[in-house]
Parts: C-alpha cells; sequence; structure tokens
C-alpha cells in the first residue's frame, strides 16, 4: 500500500495557554493547549480536520513528556513528546522509536534525519508568510519530509509558525 499524506490547512486555537518561553518558541506544550487543522490524504482524496489536544504528561526514566493527543474524526491516536534545547520528538507509545523528529530553531537549509529502522528526512525549505482565513502569518518554516518504510511511503510538507505550531 502505498501512503502519500500532505497536510493543506489549519487553525490553532487557544494562544493565551502558552505559558513559557521555551513553549512559545516553536509548539505550545501545556496540558489544555489545542488546535486544529485541516489535512489533505492525496491517496483517496479526502480533506479531513485533525484536532491535537495536550492532554496530561507522564514520566518515563525520570523525564516528563506530553502526551499529545491526535483525534482524526475517525480513530484517536496519542503520542508522548518531548521538547529539548534544540527538538521536538514525537514517541511512539513504546519509546522504541521517534515517530516524528523537529529541530529547531527553523533556519533556512536546516535539514536532520530521524533515526528510526526506516529512511526519514526531513529539511526546512523556506521561511515565508502564510495567509490562512483572512490571518496572515509571518515567517512561517515550510518543512519537507520523505519517509519510506516496507510498503510505506509518506511525502509531507507543511508550515510551522515559532510560537503557534502547526498551521498548514
Amino acid at each position: 500500500a502505498l501512503i502519500a499524506i500532505i497536510f493543506s490547512a489549519c487553525e490553532k486555537q487557544d494562544e493565551e495557554t502558552i505559558s513559557t518561553e521555551a513553549e512559545a518558541a516553536y509548539f505550545p506544550n501545556s496540558i489544555g493547549s489545542y488546535w486544529k487543522y485541516e489535512r489533505y490524504d492525496s491517496l483517496i482524496s479526502t480533506i479531513d480536520t485533525v484536532t491535537v489536544t495536550i492532554i496530561g504528561d507522564s514520566i518515563v526514566s525520570n523525564v516528563t513528556l506530553q502526551i499529545w493527543e491526535y483525534d482524526y474524526g475517525d480513530r484517536v491516536e496519542q503520542f508522548l513528546v518531548s521538547q529539548t534545547n534544540d527538538s521536538t520528538i514525537y514517541y511512539q507509545h513504546t519509546l522504541e522509536w521517534m515517530n516524528r523528529l523537529y529541530v529547531t530553531p527553523f533556519e533556512l537549509g536546516l535539514s536532520w534525519e530521524n533515526p528510526t529502522p526506516h529512511s526519514d528526512t526531513s529539511y526546512v525549505s523556506s521561511i515565508e508568510n502564510v495567509e490562512i482565513n483572512g490571518k496572515v502569518y509571518e515567517n512561517a518554516a515550510v518543512i519537507v519530509r520523505r519517509a519510506k518504510g516496507f510498503n510505506a511511503f509518506l511525502d509531507e510538507k507543511i508550515w510551522i509558525k515559532p510560537g503557534i505550531g502547526l498551521i498548514k
């Protein structure tokens, strides 16, 4: 099966819940923060809305990880998320490998590889202003990600606005 998902739009909700300077740098990470975005699945030509909510935290090996819940409408997934000096890391429940990795600060041309058993690379392709529903988000980083695994392929392009998170 070939899988390709491209994110097409999003809207951040409740910006006031960002509580620290570190969180404000790239993604909101306080319990209760949430945002919504639309994504386009090119395999089945469908647009759906995804709601991401920070629902709690968990301590693993003396490190506090936030629990991010992704509600796709037909299913719900949870990830344990760590934000450290220059990275936002999404872990699967097993903590054996990272699902997603963002290295910050986002600078044009910055690239990184997610250390998974599969090929998974990302890079900052541009920094641009993005208009969504009449609102302009300045200096959003455009991240291009390509991942391959057994019987799977992901080609993803997303826009991240520092202090807000995923916007498109």
